[in-house]
């Protein structure tokens, strides 16, 4: 409301340029920190795609945190350069370790669909989940070609299946608890600024 009682048209204030650089620093040192856990961590599932627990669900909950555009393609690219720099394998290794960065940017567009949208936080959740399922599942391109290289009967293909199904199930998981810690932790902050 303006002085004279009739509403302002001034625009509400946009987010601060500290803000936004403490929202990349934030996505950068999370990131740092899922790629050490990619490279050192050892889960004993020793199944394809879990990986993307470690790298997947820390950006995305950091990116709903901090409301950070683009966070998952800039987290994802800082955490290509800390495991390739510190000799880990992520995504079938250095050859196709990129393909971490589409699954990413896949991420950022419906994180920005369902925010413009205005979805409910169930089905934001929802959405974020599908996005890592299918996110994940363009990582494993290199289980597909290897797989179809060797393929000469039915036992490949049933092991391609299960592969893929795998990364679609670990990309499933990821995404629904990045999704839920984010939002979750989101709310959380928000209440404790309240009081």
């Amino acid at each position: 409301m303006s002085r004279h009682g009739s509403p302002s048209i001034e625009k509400s204030p946009a987010l601060s340029s500290d803000s936004v650089t403490d929202g990349y620093a934030w996505i950068v040192a999370v990131a740092i920190l899922s790629g050490i856990a990619v490279t050192y961590a050892r889960m004993p599932l020793h199944l394809p795609g879990h990986k993307v627990l470690w790298w997947m669900a820390p950006l995305l909950a950091t990116q709903l945190l901090t409301r950070t555009a683009a966070a998952s393609t800039v987290g994802s690219i800082v955490v290509l350069a800390t495991t390739l720099s510190l000799g880990g394998r992520i995504a079938g290794g250095p050859f196709f370790a990129p393909l971490i960065v589409p699954a990413a940017v896949l991420l950022d567009l419906c994180v920005r669909l369902s925010e413009r949208r205005n979805y409910s936080p169930w089905q934001r959740i929802v959405i974020l989940a599908l996005a890592g399922m299918l996110g994940n599942t363009i990582c494993s391109i290199k289980q597909i070609l290897e797989t179809s290289a060797t393929a000469s009967s039915s036992g490949p293909t049933n092991d391609l299946l299960i592969a893929v199904a795998s990364y679609a199930l670990f990309g499933l998981i990821a995404g629904a608890l990045g999704a839920a810690v984010g939002y979750g932790l989101f709310r959380f902050r928000g209440a404790a600024e309240r009081l």
